[in-house]
């Protein structure tokens, strides 16, 4: 079932369904663990003798948040059961306590007795190895527990039954109602374990009745007895007023966007451009790791991967948004964690955990070829986008005590690297052998590409190290250290000349996307296949925009990958076989894709094609402002993870040119 709210404070994590269950749940950290890794929870009713339960096919489900909030607003409404349900959900703001706060309508004239369950399906710390699910008399809440994560879950009035059950219990139906409509109150299950909890409404005919169902996070039974009585005593509408009210503060004075000529395009714009910076705001943890997507639809298909890591790529565009829009604690947090993940050559890896303490996060990326062959395994790109979203930070901000602080931690030995890992020698043997066809030419040398899927020398990548090593002279100037200065420009224009000479088709007046050599012989192979990360050239300053060569090159790149489909819409690169629906396009349809076609036409006056392409991505935007990865190219649904955060970090970009 698909995202289709995102709530967050930076340590708990929510995402909610299209049938208004809580289908992942982050604690204590963005992005892990995710407690929901397989099922969703489950919301259902006994109504006259019936267990009906909240989905689509029982229900009209409408869902959506109060405006510059992460408060969201959603109904549920029944003709067949006579029955309107309004919810109200947040995380509070400064406390690890999810609430829902549900209004009840019975629709029909006659006083009913409505029970509503809330069937809990854990996998504490992503595993159902030694869990506990227990109800907890104490504080008179249900508790799954594994080691030091304890979920609390309760109503701010009293609960009516309860049950933990495994799932195989119950005549294989685990923590349900029997045929009654009753739970049998088994207080303990250890192993694979479920829950439930009901409360029981009596409401009069055309009359309400408000349910608040919460789930407190903490690291023992004392901390979240302590949040279940802080909730039940709080005035939770208060609270509800303050969350919403700290959203809409958060938020910087709302940007007044005039791109279209209707008020009503611009206005949707803004939304969205608001909503993104919320949504990267939850995908941001508080220790400061930007997470690039936290939705399990992966994990729930039977996959044994997700998102949710930080990658040093997606983190640095979103710091660079976070910069620009106004939000300089977030991406000063970003760098300090990149600060204490560095290794001692001086490059990130490919991926890592937001707790800092679990180290890398799982990689395809070997240190040896097939041949056996010595090599990194990492995109170079990633530390070289870390440096320039820095520079990109103390130009904004001229925050010195920063770069004093991670100059010899982080910056030189980055730079260092940046420099050194080049073909430097005409040695034919220097490190690897695919230096045959680039030895002694001082481009970088090999890494994975910005899809992390061929190793070789690309051209976003070399356009992302000479930025950086641009921004580093600059950061160098800027602390009078006067060799590295010298260092990082002349490695710079060295890298920008040797790549005019090796990755420039006369033929086709254009850039050519990679170049890969054979580690067995003397032979290279040129990659010509459009991509869309050839944007980095001018994006990152490597080459003027108005630059013919440039010009000829997005050119090829737009006639190559935009699908002549009725959803249209442009692919990220030539061949794309990650989740490819059609065999008969070049892929599917990227977000970050068109926003990139956006940016080149505002940058070069071209007021219409930009909007061309930025109306597809508002055309394709969820109704509550979610973006995925990709869209379906023939019924434009959301494809692969959703939200992803670089697509709304590139929104947010997009909106800065204006």
């Amino acid at each position: 079932m698909s995202t289709s709210l995102v709530l967050g404070n930076g340590s708990t994590l929510v995402n909610i369904d299209d049938d208004l269950n809580l289908k992942d749940f982050y604690w204590p950290f963005v992005g892990e663990a995710n407690h929901l890794s397989e099922k969703a929870n489950e919301i259902f009713f006994l109504i006259d003798g019936n267990i009906v339960h909240l989905n689509k096919d029982n229900f009209i489900i409408k869902t959506n948040y109060f405006d510059n909030s992460l408060v969201s607003s959603s109904s549920a409404y029944s003709e067949l059961y006579r029955l309107e349900i309004t919810f109200t959900d947040f995380v509070l703001y400064d406390k690890d306590i999810f609430l829902r706060r549900m209004n009840i309508i019975n629709k029909d004239e006659e006083y009913r007795e409505i029970k509503v369950f809330f069937k809990h399906n854990y996998y504490m710390r992503e595993d159902d190895s030694g869990n506990t699910a227990t109800w907890y008399e104490p504080a008179k809440i249900m508790c799954h527990y594994k080691k030091n994560s304890y979920l609390g879950m309760g109503f701010c009035s009293k609960v009516h039954e309860y049950t933990c059950a495994a799932p195989n219990d119950n005549d294989n139906k685990g923590a349900y109602p029997d045929n009654e409509g009753k739970l049998a109150f088994n207080p303990v299950s250890t192993g694979t374990s479920q829950s439930c909890i009901s409360a029981l409404l009596k409401i009069q005919g055309n009359s309400s009745q408000e349910l608040e169902y919460f789930i407190v996070c903490g690291q023992n039974y004392n901390e979240i007895a302590d949040l279940a009585r802080f909730i039940r005593k709080a005035d939770r509408k208060n609270i509800e007023e303050k969350t919403n009210y700290f959203w809409q503060n958060w938020l910087n004075p709302k940007t007044n966007i005039k791109f279209y000529k209707e008020d009503e395009k611009n206005r949707q714009l803004e939304t969205l451009y608001t909503r993104s910076l919320l949504i990267l705001r939850t995908q941001t943890d508080k220790n400061g790791a930007i997470i690039a997507a936290n939705d399990s639809t992966f994990v729930k298909q039977g996959g044994k991967d997700s998102y949710s890591y930080m990658w040093p790529r997606d983190g640095a565009h979103t710091a660079m948004a976070y910069i620009e829009a106004g939000y300089p604690e977030l991406a000063k947090n970003f760098f300090l964690f990149c600060e204490k993940v560095i290794t001692k050559e001086g490059f990130l890896h490919h991926k890592y955990y937001s707790d800092l303490s679990k180290g890398i996060g799982s990689s395809w990326h070997p240190w040896v070829d097939k041949y056996g062959n010595e090599q990194l395994p990492i995109q170079e790109d990633e530390t070289a986008g870390v440096i320039v979203a820095l520079n990109k930070y103390y130009q904004h901000y001229e925050d010195r005590g920063l770069i004093t602080e991670l100059w010899n931690s982080f910056i030189v030995p980055a730079l260092n690297f940046l420099i050194d890992y080049r073909f430097l020698s005409n040695n034919l043997t220097d490190n690897h052998p695919i230096g045959f066809k680039l030895a002694g030419s001082m481009l970088p040398k090999p890494s994975y590409d910005i899809w992390e899927i061929h190793w070789g020398v690309h051209s976003y990548t070399i356009a992302m190290v000479y930025s950086a090593l641009k921004a580093g002279a600059q950061l160098a100037e800027s602390m009078k250290y006067e060799h590295l200065i010298e260092s990082c420009a002349q490695a710079a224009d060295s890298i920008k000349e040797a790549y005019e000479k090796y990755f420039y088709d006369e033929k086709d007046s254009t850039f050519i996307n990679s170049i890969y050599c054979n580690p067995l012989h003397t032979k290279s192979r040129i990659d010509k296949l459009s991509d869309a990360s050839i944007h980095a050239l001018w994006m990152y300053g490597m080459f003027d925009i108005d630059d013919k060569r440039i010009k000829s090159t997005i050119e090829k790149i737009e006639a190559d990958l935009w699908l002549d489909t009725e959803v249209g819409g442009i692919a990220r690169k030539m061949e794309d076989h990650y989740m490819l629906i059609d065999k008969s396009l070049p892929g599917n349809p990227w977000f970050i894709s068109a926003l990139w076609m956006v940016q080149y036409y505002l940058k070069i006056g071209d007021k219409s094609k930009a909007t061309r392409y930025l109306d597809w991505v508002i055309d394709h935007t969820d109704h509550t402002g979610l973006m995925a990865e990709q869209a379906h190219p023939h019924t434009g649904f959301g494809l692969s993870m959703k939200p992803l955060t670089w697509s709304h970090s590139e929104f947010v970009r997009t909106i800065n040119m204006f």
